[in-house]
């Protein structure tokens, strides 16, 4: 997501460079697409991670297109990167189970099988519906006009991404059921990805780090819970008592790290950007 870099340093407008930097997201998605037969794995982890930044993208530009036109877009993109989730899931299960297992001491878990439909027709056809949807992305990120589009626009969109990840944390913070658990780990995720294509500005390039940490905090939390809902009465007791010990100790972990990541409120926040952009311009 480099494309991004070079726009709130300089008075250009961004907008043509993130729709080259959409459309090459999209390209690397058909490709992605055409290997999913050699390495499934690798594959579709490529592509979800595509669509992912995608989205994140659409935080900058929400107010330049027209509402019908952007829920499209993010339809598209959760269609795409959830087209293959249901494989993902399980293996993602199985590894956390291995690791449980060692660590704990803990009896066998049987997991139910990934899908009784995954057969090799159901494979090609959601292969083939997700070609489908990722051309179509293609053609409508490429009609977006966004000349419009000022390095302003673009660090109200990233202040607004990151004032959401504080307000999530917040109300995690005050009482964290999985809801709201799940929407902070989108929240960062975007966040993530946007302090990344704005990399140049020294308070973003500090962002990747902590935003790095806490996705991938907030991601071991979300597994954890996906694994917690697949217990069997037989195996509960043991598997639960583990479980809420893994939360108890990656949650503390997540929340000193957002308070420390996470201070500052959101005007703030913009008065800094707006500083080191004049700063990183003039230099």
């Amino acid at each position: 997501m480099k494309a991004c870099q070079q726009h709130p340093a300089h008075g250009t407008t961004p907008g043509p460079r993130i729709v080259r930097l959409m459309t090459a997201l999209c390209l690397h998605a058909e490709a992605d697409l055409r290997r999913i037969s050699l390495n499934p794995a690798q594959a579709v982890h490529a592509l979800r991670l595509r669509m992912k930044k995608l989205r994140a993208l659409l935080f900058l530009i929400r107010d330049m297109i027209p509402q019908a036109k952007m829920q499209r877009l993010r339809t598209l993109i959760r269609q795409i990167k959830n087209a293959f989730a249901g494989r993902r899931d399980f293996e993602v299960l199985q590894k956390l189970v291995a690791a449980m297992r060692r660590r704990h001491g803990l009896s066998p878990l049987r997991l139910p099988a990934a899908s009784g439909r995954d057969t090799a027709a159901a494979a090609a056809k959601a292969l083939a519906i997700a070609r489908g949807r990722t051309l179509r992305l293609l053609r409508a990120v490429g009609a977006l006009r966004l000349e419009d589009l000022t390095p302003q626009d673009v660090l109200a969109g990233y202040v607004c991404c990151q004032h959401g990840c504080r307000r999530h944390w917040k109300k995690c913070a005050a009482g964290d059921d999985a809801k709201h658990l799940h929407r902070w780990r989108k929240q960062v995720k975007h966040w993530y990805f946007l302090s990344l294509a704005l990399g140049r500005l020294p308070q973003t390039r500090k962002n990747v780090r902590a935003a790095r940490k806490l996705g991938r905090l907030l991601g071991q939390v979300n597994d954890l819970q996906m694994l917690e809902a697949h217990l069997s009465d037989a195996a509960a007791a043991s598997w639960q008592r583990a479980i809420a010990k893994e939360m108890h100790r990656k949650k503390a972990r997540l929340f000193a790290i957002a308070a420390r990541a996470l201070h500052l409120p959101r005007r703030r926040l913009q008065r800094r950007l707006r500083k080191e952009m004049r700063r990183l311009a003039g230099g």
